[in-house]
């Protein structure tokens, strides 16, 4: 069992909430696992039960919110900031670095989804960082996923939303939400039976988290391609995906695993938004567990068949 501590960091002059996983008895310095969720989510959700195995390891876990979500500062509400999300991954690092309990030497990124694309643009940018777990991870848009009539369709009444809501902001008129996920043919971001079931799902165990998201958070999610700072990572890095992707792209996912200097795919049957729970989160959480063990140890108490996989 983990001994669990709420804490905080300043990012760009705002509070961020962080929560604190240690080991019980923890004597460190400890290796030291720094997890960023994706779109909207909040550290409640999920998170803990990925920062339980962890601590079983031996590691020391921070989870946090962005700004403009969860128990952090920031306004407007559920706005999704590619930029300030990088500013809050980077002020947390710096966080977990300064922990007691932690080696500063040992501290890992894990991200899924949208955090999954995060850590890559941070571990690119750090070479300090020892280790990377990108999971389910948005490494860039497939455009030529919208080539269908209905899926482009979709997407332009998506991005008018986004404008319409960018446009509100500038009016101080109200602002356009939209829901993250949702039922088929609803308005939501992601729309399916899954996606509906996970929404659900997370609003009666997450008391933090919210499905919506301000509709002009989409405009600032089309451009960016996490992807392009893979082959600048040098930490060991392993990619975790699923093989009926429909929310990121595992093509892309695979593409960024080849291009990494350390990087390695794992593939696993199910969809996005299964991987959060059940089996595949099991073998999945499991993997994880395993690489972040080995990949953290000090070098010089590596085993050879670690030093093969993480090389």
């Amino acid at each position: 069992m983990a001994v669990i501590a709420e804490s905080a960091f300043i990012s760009a002059g705002e509070r961020c909430a962080a929560r604190v996983f240690l080991p019980e008895e923890a004597v460190g310095p400890l290796p030291c696992v720094l997890m960023a969720h994706g779109a909207t989510a909040t550290a409640d959700l999920v998170l803990p039960a990925y920062a339980e195995r962890f601590v079983g390891r031996r590691m020391v876990v921070v989870t946090f919110d962005y700004r403009h979500f969860g128990a952090s500062a920031g306004e407007p509400r559920q706005l999704i900031s590619i930029p300030s999300q990088l500013e809050d991954l980077r002020a947390a690092l710096g966080f977990c670095r300064s922990l007691p309990q932690v080696d500063p030497a040992r501290v890992a990124l894990w991200g899924t989804s949208l955090g999954g694309g995060h850590v890559l643009v941070v571990a690119a940018e750090d070479p300090l960082v020892a280790a990377v777990v990108a999971q389910l991870p948005f490494v860039g848009n497939e455009w030529r996923r919208l080539r269908r009539p209905l899926a482009v369709l979709r997407g332009l009444r998506l991005v008018a939303a986004g404008l319409a809501d960018l446009g509100a902001s500038k009016l101080g008129t109200p602002e356009r939400t939209l829901p993250l996920a949702g039922p088929p043919g609803s308005r939501a971001l992601f729309c399916g039976e899954t996606e509906w079931a996970f929404a659900q799902w997370a609003s009666r165990t997450s008391p933090h988290w919210r499905n919506r998201l301000l509709a002009r958070s989409i405009l600032g999610m089309l451009g960016y391609r996490p992807m392009r700072w893979a082959p600048k990572v040098s930490a060991p890095l392993l990619v975790c995906a699923v093989d009926e992707e429909g929310t990121a792209s595992l093509r892309l996912a695979g593409i960024a695993a080849r291009r990494a200097p350390h990087g390695r795919l794992l593939v696993y049957p199910g969809e996005h938004f299964q991987a959060y729970s059940g089996p595949v989160f099991e073998m999945m959480v499991e993997d994880e567990a395993q690489f972040l063990g080995d990949a953290l140890r000090p070098p010089g108490r590596r085993s050879a068949q670690s030093r093969k996989l993480l090389n």
